[in-house]
């Protein structure tokens, strides 16, 4: 990152979980650059320094205002600013949890995570401005079918979005979003899917070009004609053959996936106008929840009648557990952690909206 970068970084509390409230999941408020103290609880009129809440878009913060649950007190929470930190203060009738620990006060920093326990989690971050590009509804997977709201995510839209019509080289170290990046270079042309792993390295050339005079073996490039070659473990391909390919497709887009950019020869590399990096879940906490309530919503026809309707999002506990503990690596391990939540016997428990007893 940028010292230009830093410098515009601000300090801000996103709502990951809440109990009356979930489609505000993903809006955050400021922590402002002026005051020393400010409240965060139910909307109220006194006049005292309160926290407000936006949704952060390219163009600019929508406000939505203070939260609204009528099961938060008017002073909830209490925030003082304490050096690079916030002293945190429950002044509610709701238990305080940092990082999962009950607390009455404690500091807080980057990354921490603040619950109202049976109410609300929030995920301190720092934040820069967004990435312009298209936007799309708050929250909801976006044309590519990417889902997220935090800074990376806006970045690799953005980084998408530039590709144009040029040939690109995704960069994905740890299993990011792979396939919602190519989806988005595409902007709706077809897709060709090649994985370069699945096949022998003497195959390889002929799969990508096709062999000439032998109507049988169309190569993926013919395929592709006029659209996108999505092609996975790029570094498998050799050089020279990786080299013909990115000089014959001069219709279609060669988008290379590989999670070992520094294989590939400089001379390779550099014919790739544009290298992307995926980040990965890691690096997105922040939507974790959104991206759990995406999954929860494309997969509700798994529960049958005696299960009763799906749930919409997971329980608070699994959330912060997940985000004080080690996140999966990737989007498809996290979601193969909830497809197991889902099939084990007591998967409602860890998935439903509220703690047990409300």
């Amino acid at each position: 990152m940028s010292e230009t970068s830093q410098s515009c970084q601000r300090d801000a509390l996103v709502l990951v979980w809440s109990r009356d409230e979930p489609a505000r999941i993903g809006e955050l408020t400021w922590i402002p650059d002026e005051g020393a103290s400010w409240w965060l609880g139910r909307q109220a009129d006194e006049a005292e320094a309160r926290l407000g809440f936006v949704r952060q878009r390219p163009a600019g913060d929508r406000p939505t205002g203070p939260l609204t649950s009528r099961h938060l007190s008017r002073r909830q929470l209490r925030f003082v600013r304490r050096g690079i930190g916030l002293q945190v203060e429950r002044h509610g009738r709701q238990e305080l949890r940092i990082n999962g620990v009950r607390r009455t006060r404690g500091l807080v920093t980057e990354g921490d995570v603040i619950e109202v326990s049976g109410e609300l989690v929030l995920l301190y971050e720092r934040r820069g401005p967004l990435a312009h590009c298209a936007d799309h509804t708050f929250g909801g997977p976006d044309t590519g079918g990417l889902v997220g709201e935090s800074a990376p995510a806006w970045a690799l839209r953005s980084a998408c979005a530039d590709v144009g019509d040029r040939h690109a080289l995704l960069v994905s170290r740890r299993g990011g979003p792979v396939r919602e990046a190519v989806q988005l270079v595409a902007t709706g042309r077809p897709i060709e899917w090649v994985d370069a792993g699945a096949f022998a390295p003497s195959e390889l050339r002929w799969r990508l070009l096709g062999r000439e005079g032998d109507s049988d073996a169309v190569g993926a490039l013919q395929q592709a004609c006029g659209g996108v070659l999505a092609l996975f473990d790029v570094h498998n391909v050799a050089d020279a053959v990786l080299l013909e390919l990115l000089d014959t497709a001069v219709d279609t887009v060669v988008v290379g996936v590989t999670g070992r950019e520094r294989v590939l020869a400089p001379s390779v590399a550099r014919r790739f106008a544009r290298h992307v990096e995926v980040p990965t879940l890691g690096e997105r906490r922040s939507d974790v929840a959104l991206l759990a309530r995406q999954w929860l919503r494309d997969h509700a026809r798994r529960f049958d009648a005696a299960q009763g309707a799906a749930p919409e999002r997971l329980h608070p506990r699994l959330l912060v557990e997940l985000l004080t503990g080690q996140l999966p690596r990737s989007d498809e391990a996290f979601i193969d952690l909830l497809f197991a939540l889902l099939d084990g016997h007591d998967g409602g428990r860890y998935l439903q909206g509220l703690t047990p007893g409300r």
